[in-house]
């Protein structure tokens, strides 16, 4: 007798319109991106971590993430604020993009 496959072959199946698995962080990278470019987030805006949690519905851990990969691009900067760390970011000018 033959076990029936539990995942449908469509499933498994790699189709073009897939929408692509990826971690939180990596959706915040990409959407915190995005408003930067754009100029949705201004220039020298702060980034509060807490704030964006609460916009995207998730935990400060992978907006943490996002902010650390994001400084590292050199998209937003580390600002020290009275002990506290804090992000800001910079203009899309900054980035190579005009």
């Amino acid at each position: 007798m033959e076990i029936p496959n539990p995942v449908s072959p469509t499933l498994t199946a790699k189709h073009p319109s897939a929408i692509p698995r990826q971690s939180l962080a990596t959706a915040v990278i990409e959407r915190l991106r995005e408003k930067i470019l754009s100029g949705e987030l201004r220039e020298g805006q702060q980034l509060r971590q807490d704030a964006i949690a609460a916009e995207f519905q998730i935990s400060r851990i992978p907006v943490r993430e996002a902010l650390s990969h994001l400084a590292a691009e050199g998209l937003i900067t580390l600002v020290a604020n009275r002990g506290d760390r804090g992000f800001r970011a910079l203009s899309g000018r900054n980035y190579g993009v005009v």
